[in-house]
């Protein structure tokens, strides 16, 4: 969850959370996505993550944009999401693969990627 509070003790002001192309075919729903802050109030955002078959890893931020009326602003919220294989010795065993080996590899191959930049 993520609270967006507005200090201001006279002016209203107006929020919405913009799309984006971080998720990988993973499905992050904001609720509210849009919505407006009373003088001295604030406003909860549930954030449920549901992810797609795939394993996906990414970093990124959300930007929401807040309305004055005068003029408007953006505020940004980072996300980082890490996918982890995980593979029962019972799993390992029916197929004749081995799992831990494929397991070591999928993790340098991620340490790499987050390493890069």
């Amino acid at each position: 969850m993520v609270v967006i509070y507005n200090r201001n003790s006279s002016v209203p002001f107006n929020f919405e959370f913009k799309p984006t192309g971080l998720i990988c075919g993973d499905n992050l729903i904001l609720d509210p996505i849009n919505g407006e802050v009373p003088p001295n109030g604030f406003m909860t955002i549930k954030l449920t993550l549901i992810p797609d078959y795939i394993p996906s890893i990414y970093e990124g931020e959300l930007e929401c944009e807040i309305d004055w009326k005068e003029y408007k602003e953006s505020i940004f919220l980072r996300i980082r999401k890490r996918a982890e294989i995980n593979v029962t010795a019972q799993e390992q065993d029916a197929e004749g693969v081995d799992t831990e080996l494929i397991k070591n590899v999928l993790k340098d191959v991620v340490q790499i990627v987050l390493t890069e930049r």
